[in-house]
């Protein structure tokens, strides 16, 4: 599994977002639905210009940017967290309704992400540079 797949998993998992397949994936709006109505996109054919920086359909950085890890971190504000750096990387530990959570990674964001996503159910086992 790579970062952008964890990213995408985080995004579902812990944020609920799920892509409206009725939206653009470059700029987010709607597509044309044949209703005549403007400012919608074509499926094949975005009409935002200049095209955004980022993607609609791509998700923050969540495993690379610490940034947008720290969402994440908020998600679970209402329980214990203890983010720990010690000389390998990063251990993160989630204490949810009486249950750890916890995972070690070379960097806390992919640490924050690991604990996140097995509080949630979803076990990573292996991460792909």
């Amino acid at each position: 599994m790579n970062h952008k797949d964890i990213d995408a998993l985080i995004a579902e998992k812990v944020f609920g977002r799920v892509w409206d397949e009725k939206r653009c994936r470059i700029c987010g709006w709607p597509l044309d639905d044949g209703t005549g109505i403007d400012l919608r996109c074509l499926p094949s054919n975005c009409s935002m210009r200049p095209a955004p920086l980022r993607r609609a359909d791509q998700y923050e950085p969540y495993s690379t940017d610490i940034a947008a890890a720290w969402l994440v971190v908020e998600k679970f504000d209402d329980f214990n967290l203890d983010l720990i750096h010690h000389g390998n990387g990063w251990t993160f530990k989630i204490y949810k309704d009486a249950t750890l959570y916890e995972s070690d990674a070379e960097n806390a964001p992919m640490a924050i992400c690991l604990a996140a996503l097995k509080s949630v159910g979803v076990e990573i086992e292996q991460v792909a540079a």
